[in-house]
């Protein structure tokens, strides 16, 4: 598979934490297959997508949550000529060594870091507890 290192406008070293929307009006890639040191999660507000994540094709739809493990070759397709969207996150690595020093969130975003390939990525709208798409409108 061919992808390319995602380069950033300015480095997350100097701003650690991104967060900003994707959205869509056609049907067509939104992010060609790339690969980045940041965890990065995705949320989808609206519209059908095809994510590929380290090679695995899944579906997702409005309150679907992708999180992405650092250095993982990652694409996203819209899937309809109506409008889409998602947010994204993205963390360092360093960022969340350095939130996550010795408490209780390291022992639950360690995981998450060193993730394998076949570790669940895809979190599907009625998994996820709360409606959080209500404080991103």
């Amino acid at each position: 598979m061919d992808f390319y290192t995602e380069k950033s406008s300015h480095t997350l070293a100097e701003y650690d934490v991104e967060f900003f929307k994707m959205e869509s009006d056609t049907v067509r890639i939104l992010t060609s297959a790339h690969i980045h040191s940041a965890l990065e999660i995705l949320y989808f507000t609206e519209g059908e997508f095809k994510v590929d994540v380290g090679g695995t094709q899944s579906f997702v739809r409005p309150g679907d949550m992708v999180l992405i493990s650092s250095n993982t070759v990652h694409s996203v397709y819209h899937l309809e000529d109506s409008h889409g969207g998602y947010y994204v996150l993205k963390l360092s690595t360093e960022f969340l060594r350095q939130a996550l020093k010795g408490g209780d969130g390291a022992r639950c975003m360690i995981p998450f870091l060193r993730s394998k390939k076949e570790d669940k990525c895809i979190f599907k709208a009625n998994e996820l507890s709360g409606d959080i798409s209500l404080t991103l409108r």
